[in-house]
């Protein structure tokens, strides 16, 4: 995706999740040991306050600016979960809004379902 240290930084939400980004990174097992490996790696600087989802969404959205339709959303539906959050990436939403109203959906769901749980 990107060569010879070049890699554009889309814009980022200042609020993105608690991470230390590496670009660099030495690689500690597998047939490349001790190898510097150009890539991304994620370290999880406040396990508490990290958000899985989110991340995954301001990830596609960044794939998605940096490379336009050159990403298979919609290939990789089972990943990231419903129609309506592919359809949101692919018109460039932004990705916040896009846990706004995966939220939003989350709460209309478990308040329809709390009127039929047998035990609490």
């Amino acid at each position: 995706m990107w060569s010879s240290g070049t890699l554009p930084r889309p814009q980022v939400a200042t609020d993105a999740p608690p991470l230390d980004v590496k670009r660099w990174f030495w690689t500690a097992s597998s047939n490349l040991a001790g190898a510097q490996i150009e890539g991304v790696r994620f370290v999880i600087t406040h396990r508490q306050s990290f958000d899985s989802a989110r991340l995954g969404l301001e990830i596609a959205s960044a794939l998605q600016k940096l490379y336009p339709n050159q990403i298979d959303l919609k290939g990789n539906r089972r990943l990231i979960g419903n129609d309506a959050t592919i359809d949101a990436l692919a018109s460039g939403q932004d990705p916040r809004r896009v846990v706004q109203q995966n939220d939003e959906a989350l709460a209309a769901f478990l308040a329809t379902r709390e009127r039929y749980l047998l035990y609490r």
